[in-house]
């Protein structure tokens, strides 16, 4: 499962702890958090601190044929 989030700057700060919280604790395996407004992207993963994605980012489940690649500066166009 992936989930993404899109920060809005009303939600920004809850999104980054609560939401990261609350998603690990469900088993969320992956939480993207996407800061439109910072052009940032953040990766989170239940028991690991949140990385700063650069360039392209890339999602590998393990039921998929093929995993879904992103190139950042596509995405904040």
């Amino acid at each position: 499962m992936l989930i993404v989030e899109v920060f809005s700057p009303t939600t920004r700060r809850r999104d980054a702890t609560y939401k990261k919280e609350l998603y690990a604790a469900a088993g969320i395996p992956d939480y993207w958090m996407i800061d439109p407004e910072r052009q940032t992207l953040a990766v989170a993963r239940p028991g690991e601190a949140a990385r700063a994605v650069a360039g392209t980012v890339v999602w590998r489940p393990a039921q998929a044929s093929e995993p879904l690649t992103i190139e950042l500066l596509e995405l904040f166009r």
